[in-house]
């Protein structure tokens, strides 16, 4: 009876961790699944165009892969950026390294955004400049528009 007992009780046990076994492995495979699909998605969201257009608040020039970005209110320019498009993430983090900003006066901030480097220019580039002298300066560029 006793031996009965036990046999019963070990095919029990095999039955629930087989089923718990099963259960990990699922939750375990959807886990794989969501995480293949969140690098897709991030991956997917690196490496793409940026839009950047002039409206009300800023003018866009555009010369190759480079766009060149004013904020305004009114007349003033109060920022001048830098989006250089190097078409995949890793390729702009090189290309980061190789900039330098660090050294540069005329530079506060460069870093990273997806595939793009992004230089934010230092006040004193800027600070004399109205939007009319800019379209001027700029005119031969073309003008991001929607």
């Amino acid at each position: 009876m006793k031996k009965k007992l036990y046999l019963l009780l070990l095919i029990g046990l095999i039955i629930v961790l087989a089923g718990c076994s099963a259960a990990s492995k699922k939750e375990s495979q959807e886990d794989s699944i969501k995480e293949e699909i969140e690098e897709l998605e991030e991956t997917e969201s690196e490496n793409e165009e940026i839009e950047l257009y002039s409206d009300d608040t800023k003018i866009v020039f555009q010369s190759d892969q480079i766009r060149y970005v004013f904020y305004y209110k009114k007349n003033e320019i109060t920022a001048y950026h830098v989006y250089i498009d190097y078409d995949t993430k890793e390729t702009a983090a090189y290309a980061l390294t190789l900039l330098g900003a660090e050294d540069d006066e005329t530079i506060d901030k460069a870093y990273n955004k997806g595939r793009y480097v992004v230089i934010e220019y230092n006040e004193k580039e800027y600070m004399d400049m109205t939007v009319e002298e800019l379209k001027e300066a700029y005119g031969s560029m073309k003008e991001v528009t929607k």
